[in-house]
This record gives C-alpha cells, structure tokens and sequence, in this order.
C-alpha cells in the first residue's frame, strides 16, 4: 500500500514547505543572489582588487514618509526586502568586508535579513557623513571603500563596475555616482562637470544652483586612505547642524563624477516611489527571462518576484504571480491567473487560474482552474486535478486523477488513485487532525467522504454516496448508505396539501 516513490516524494515536500516557514521576508542567499538588474556585466568577475574592498550600506534613516513601523529598507521589492538589492551587489563585486549602518531600535529587524554583513549602530542621527564615520576601526583595513543605500535598489552591477574602475584606472580619492533627472526636488545638486567642483545639498542652494538637474545619488567609491582622515575633518552644517558626506569631497583633490541613469538613481521614500521601483524590477525581470527563452505573453501583467527560477521554453500567461523561491520547469505553461509561492513545478506541467503554495509538482501534472494547492502538498508525475479542488499538506501519487469538487487534506494517495467528484476526507474531529491512506489503483466514489483516521486498501472501491469510517481491505467494495425506496403518490399529495394551507 502506497509504493516507495510517493513516500519519498511526501519527505521532499515537508522538507521544501514546513508548516510555519520563516523564509519571506528575507533575503535569498545575501551578497550572491542575482538582483533583477538585466544583462550581466563582466564587472561580476571578481578581481583581488576588488576583494580588497568594504561596502558600507547607509541604512538608518526612518523613513517617516513611508507611514510605516517597519523600517523603511525591509520594505519589499520583487519579494524581498529592498536592502537586499544592494547586499547582492556587494556580494557580487566580492568585497571582503559588508557593514549595515542602522538605527539602534531596527538592529533586530535588519538583523533577520542581512545575513553575515556586520551591523553598525548611528545612534544620533547626524547626517551621511556621521554615519560613515561610525564605521569600527577593525573594518577599515581595506584600500577601498563603497558607500551604497538601502533604498537606492536599482542600481546595476555594470553601474557599479565603471564607478569602480573610473577611481581605479585614474587612480582618484573619490568617484561620485550622479544623475540627469527631470526632477530635481529632494536631491544634493552636483555642481561642475569631470572633475566635480563641488555638491550643494537643496537646502543650502541658491536658486540658480537648484535648477541644475545633474543630482548626486550619493552612492561613491573611496581610496581609504584618502577617506578617513577626511571623514575626522567633517564639519556640522550651520543650517541643519548635520555632517554631509558630500563635503567630503571637497576636501579631496583627486575627485571625478560619472553618470548613471535616472531609473538607476530612484531613491524610495514613499509607497508611490516603491511602487514605481517594482514596476523597474519587474520589467527587469521579465526582460531577463524572455531573452533566455522563457516565453512572456504580457510582462504588464506578469509578476515574477527576484528569487524565482524559468527555465527556457516555459510559457508565463498574463495575470500570473510567480513568487518567493518558485521554480518553473521547462515546456510548462504557467496561468493565466494564476498565483504561485514558493512552489517547485516541473517540466511540462500546466497550471490554470490557481493558488498554489509551497507545494511540489512533478513533471508532466496537469492542475486545472480555480484550484488552491496549500503548504505541505505535492502531485506526483502525471497526475491530474480538476477544477474547484483544494489540497492540503497532501501527497497524490502518480497518474492518479482528482475530479472537481474535492478535498484531500492530510491524505496520501498512491498511484493510479481515481478520486471522483466531491469527495472530501473529513480530516478533522474539533480536537485534531488525522490522516487518510489511500491505496494504489483505488477508485473512490463520487460524493464519498473518507472519515480520518481510515485506510482504503490496494485497488478498492467506495460506492457513490458512501460515509467511509472503516478501513476497508484491498480489493474490496465499500457501500455505506441507506437503501432507497419510492413513496408512490407522494408529490400529488403534496401539492394538495400546500394547497389546501394556502386559503
């Protein structure tokens, strides 16, 4: 009862979905995970050189605008929290050291995301310069320094390289990372051409220099040696009484600035900016997964957050949402409408307008409209669910068959399983939930409700309409239902009756 390969299937599926999973919210693999940034660039080869190197996140801004608790960077885009995009590319630049600067009371927080980058507090929040001048002595051994932002996430690994290389190659204390943008409202104003003569903050600009739409990103690569002499000479603004890394670069002679796109230097501070940067990703993503052979009938309307794997010659239909770790296997057509979390789906599947969450499905299964696979649930190769089914922590074995109407929660199905329409294993007693076995080659019944504990042997039948609450031995029939009889005459006297109480 119940072969080897199912069993082994219902291990795979506990161990990809346990009950209460802590992975959303996370970031997938930090510092390695591939953002959605479109083409890859030859910058993603590590060189010593840039393994010599430390990336300092600025993170502790609290993101007032957001109207939020949560801290601004753990906000998500594509599926993870937006301080992720700029931990992958630190990763993928392969610098020696990462540090997160954070508010004291979002320590906890960022701390559940940010795997191994090493978490430095700003206690006083004293602008950009103070809090890279937080940064502990023991992390400024390396001869270069990165300054990223949590909610800058659309940044590219090519953008990244050429700022890198443009200090690099003329040998310069500083690179600056600037953008043309049509609004320049909320931004620093670079000032100067090449060389970068000076950066202004908006507060401080005279009107003349606050329609210069050249802005800084505040993303910038340091000598070391250059920077932290530099960063002990900061003085405080007198107008806002806080320490601007921008002023930095005024102390340093060998300066330049080089460009990036506007989309590339969006910085979210509210929900509208978030939205706006999902839409890039999105974009990105779809983009990046059509050239490699993946077919998109609508990227508008496709939802495929950062994390999720397409194999080629898959077909992604409009409305669809791919989520967490999803992976989609090749020849499978995924939607429209559907919406899939955490799932893994193998070759040549298709998925109708269904919800679908960290489950397994085997190669060549077919899942019909209108369907919801819940955690812990796995479909065998070549098996086959109807319309109108829910699934719950459930195996079904192979080519077995699940008509419309039905649910299997707790369940194992062998092969070969034919369930008819409207069966239902009544897994729960008000106390607690057991399990339902079903045997190989069985066929039940339509409309039979399978009462857990119960285990229906090899190649057994249930009849129609039957309330199983027996386990019932291989090969045999089992009928639970009253006999019918006929009343003759019964619907005449009937209608005479409401007759009659009708006057």
């Amino acid at each position: 009862m119940v072969g080897r390969q199912p069993l082994e299937l219902l291990i795979q599926v506990r161990i990809l979905a346990p009950e209460n999973p802590q992975s959303r919210g996370r970031c997938y693999n930090p510092g390695h995970q591939m953002p959605a940034t479109g083409e890859p660039s030859s910058a993603s080869r590590t060189s010593p050189r840039t393994r010599d190197m430390l990336v300092v996140v600025l993170a502790a801004g609290d993101g007032t605008r957001m109207r939020s608790a949560r801290p601004k960077v753990l906000h998500e885009l594509a599926g993870q929290p937006m301080i992720c995009y700029p931990l992958a590319l630190a990763g993928q630049l392969g610098a020696a050291r990462v540090a997160v600067v954070h508010a004291p009371a979002q320590r906890s927080a960022i701390a559940a995301v940010t795997g191994d980058a090493l978490l430095v507090a700003q206690r006083q929040r004293l602008g950009t310069g103070h809090a890279l001048n937080r940064v502990p002595q023991p992390l400024r051994g390396q001869r270069e320094v990165l300054v990223l932002y949590g909610d800058v996430p659309l940044l590219t690994l090519e953008t990244l390289g050429r700022l890198v290389e443009a200090r690099r190659d003329g040998d310069l204390d500083c690179v600056l990372l600037a953008a043309e943008v049509a609004d320049p409202r909320g931004y620093g104003r670079v000032l100067g051409e090449g060389a970068l003569s000076r950066i202004v903050e908006e507060v401080e600009a005279t009107p003349e220099e606050a329609a210069v739409r050249l802005v800084n990103t505040g993303v910038c690569v340091f000598r070391a040696e250059a920077l932290w002499p530099a960063l002990r000479r900061l003085r405080k603004s007198p107008r806002s009484g806080e320490y601007y890394l921008t002023d930095v670069f005024g102390s340093l002679p060998r300066r330049a600035v080089i460009t990036c796109s506007e989309e590339e230097a969006l910085g979210v501070n509210d929900r509208w900016q978030l939205a706006e940067a999902e839409r890039v990703l999105r974009h990105r993503r779809a983009r990046q997964l059509a050239l490699s052979g993946v077919t998109i009938v609508d990227p508008e309307t496709t939802y495929i957050d950062a994390a999720v794997t397409v194999e080629a010659e898959a077909r992604i239909e409009p409305f669809t949402f791919l989520r967490g770790q999803t992976t989609i296997g090749a020849g499978s057509r995924i939607g429209p409408f559907a919406e899939i979390t955490d799932c893994r789906i193998g070759r040549d599947c298709s998925i109708g307008r269904s919800h679908l969450v960290q489950s397994i499905v085997e190669e060549g299964v077919e899942v019909g409209p209108f369907n919801k696979l819940r955690a812990g649930s796995a479909v065998a190769r070549g098996s086959r669910i109807g319309s109108f089914v829910e699934i719950k922590n459930t195996l079904v074995g192979p080519d077995s068959d699940v008509h419309h109407f039905s649910y299997l929660g707790d369940a194992v199905l062998g092969r070969r399983v034919n369930i008819g329409a409207g069966t239902v294993t009544a897994n729960y007693d008000g106390a607690r939930k057991s399990q339902t076995v079903i045997g190989d080659g069985v066929f039940i019944g339509s409309d039979s409700t399978l009462v857990a504990p119960v285990r229906i042997g090899d190649d057994a039948y249930t009849a129609a309409g039957s309330v199983i609450t027996l386990d019932v031995e291989p090969g045999s029939l089992a009928i639970e239902r009253n006999d019918q009889r006929a009343v003759k005459g019964w619907s005449r006297r009937r209608r005479k009756s409401l007759a009659k109480n009708s006057r």
